[in-house]
């Protein structure tokens, strides 16, 4: 039986959720319990599109890709899969995390809230400052929707990178 509870209920216990673990990993990273790859993650992630370019919408890169079309489950297998990853290793480079998917499904998470027609801001930013290890800024965001074939206003980047920025800050602390 189907769930009778609010979807935005369910996006706050996701949320919730996640920050936790953001916050073990926190943890993890300051008591050295973390291993990082030798090399950056990026040297064996798939070959991401330029920097370069508006949108890769009609590139190779995305040529596959169709905006909603993808179930949960979907969205961190086959070609997206590809996606997640390049966007992973831009966003914590050399951090290998194993066996771990928790920053896929977060991007997989981010890049379904993005195919929203009004994304919410605040969770976007939230799941960007949770799968990061580095600090979030607009070039950053630009770059990381061109890899996960999602696109945005100016005014949603330039706000989800101002909040995604605050949040990593915090949790960096």
């Amino acid at each position: 039986m189907p769930s009778t509870a609010p979807k935005t209920y369910h996006r706050s216990t996701a949320v919730a959720v996640r920050l936790v673990l953001a916050a073990v990993f926190s943890i993890a990273v300051a008591t050295g319990d973390v291993a990082f790859a030798a090399s950056p993650a990026s040297a064996t992630a798939p070959k991401a599109p330029p920097l370069t370019g508006r949108l890769l919408q009609s590139g190779d890169w995305c040529a596959n890709y169709r905006l909603g079309a993808l179930s949960a489950e979907a969205r961190v297998a086959g070609p997206n899969r590809s996606r997640l990853l390049a966007a992973e290793a831009l966003l914590a480079p050399g951090f290998n995390p194993g066996k771990s998917v928790d920053g896929i499904r977060l991007l997989a998470d981010y890049q379904a809230e993005m195919e929203a027609l009004r994304p919410d801001r605040v969770l976007a930013a939230t799941y960007l400052a949770v799968a990061s290890s580095r600090p979030i800024n607009l070039a950053l965001i630009e770059h990381v929707n061109r890899l996960l074939c999602v696109t945005a206003s100016s005014a949603v980047a330039k706000g989800v990178a101002l909040i995604a920025d605050a949040e990593w800050r915090e949790m960096s602390r």
